[in-house]
């Protein structure tokens, strides 16, 4: 069984690769908006630092280290009236593969806001309305010193009379390199898959490669993580990720990150600092993140975590 799990791994990085060299546009662009403060705060920098329910986001084969059940709620005042809200649960379970597995699932809704219509004369017309909302769901195991997960995602959008639907998956593979104490390495391939588009064509999904490494300097009482990761697009240059994490006994989080734009990007208004608190007491956590939309505004996000 192990060793299918490899081959499938093996054959969707193959099928990634291939895509990386095909030409065109992607669709589905609102699946590139982070569902969580911690990695909003880190600038994505967090592919080989991710442990928790947004795995399911960054890096599915983070799953494997939630060690009870838990559940993440997130909001997201994005730019205008659009609203973002995310909501997760996890668990380990230990009668698929290993004692160690683990499974998630997330529901994401995204609210465009209304638009009134108006016909040539001027009168007002109809109230126009977009949204996109999806489930994902994930799963992880361990193979030796490597965890390895996977999640399948299905989405639909709406854009005023005009609706689609959307299916893709994520891959990926994370490991503590045990010969340099406290460094870790990751790397995903998200977003493998066909956007169905609103002129009733198909749209390649927003496929990304991300690939990253980090470092843990750990004290008795403080604990700093550095973070670096670079993202891979089918049709945008690509990004490099910077992120540095401090915390005091775990419990007070301070954060800051910097993505940075290697050439001219669609994508441009994402790059540029963002930064980050957080606090956990016992089973609870709730994390704030601030980011730069440059002239669309600034970004604020909060997210709730609860163990039992």
């Amino acid at each position: 069984m192990k060793k299918i799990i490899l081959i499938f791994f093996i054959l969707c990085s193959i099928y990634g690769t291939t895509l990386m060299g095909s030409a065109g546009s992607t669709g589905a662009q609102f699946l590139r908006i982070p569902p969580d403060s911690r990695g909003n705060s880190l600038a994505g920098s967090l592919i080989s630092d991710v442990e928790g329910l947004n795995s399911l986001y960054w890096n599915p084969a983070g799953l494997n280290y939630i060690e009870k059940k838990n559940i993440m709620l997130s909001y997201n005042k994005w730019i205008s009236d659009i609203n973002y809200f995310y909501l997760a649960y996890g668990m380990p379970v230990s009668f698929l593969l290993t004692p160690d597995d683990s499974i998630g699932i997330g529901l994401t809704y995204m609210d465009g806001g209304d638009l009134e219509s108006t016909d040539m004369q001027g009168n007002k017309g109809a109230t126009l309305s977009s949204y996109y909302a999806g489930i994902t769901a994930g799963y992880s195991t361990k193979i030796k010193q490597l965890d390895l997960g996977t999640s399948i995602k299905i989405f639909k959008q709406s854009l005023f009379d005009q609706t689609s639907m959307l299916f893709g998956m994520d891959i990926g593979g994370k490991m503590k390199i045990k010969w340099i104490e406290n460094l870790s390495g990751g790397i995903v391939l998200k977003n493998i898959g066909i956007a169905g588009a609103f002129e009733k064509e198909s749209d390649v999904m927003p496929f990304t490669i991300q690939a990253g490494l980090s470092y843990g300097f750990i004290g008795h009482l403080h604990i700093v993580k550095t973070m670096l990761s670079s993202d891979f697009m089918l049709d945008e240059s690509p990004f490099i990720n910077l992120g540095i994490e401090y915390s005091f006994k775990e419990i007070i989080f301070g954060r800051i990150g910097y993505k940075i734009e290697t050439g001219k990007n669609n994508l441009a208004w994402i790059k540029g600092m963002n930064s980050g608190i957080g606090a956990k007491y016992k089973n609870l956590s709730l994390d704030i993140s601030w980011g730069s939309l440059g002239v669309l505004g600034n970004l604020i996000q909060s997210t709730i975590g609860i163990s039992f």
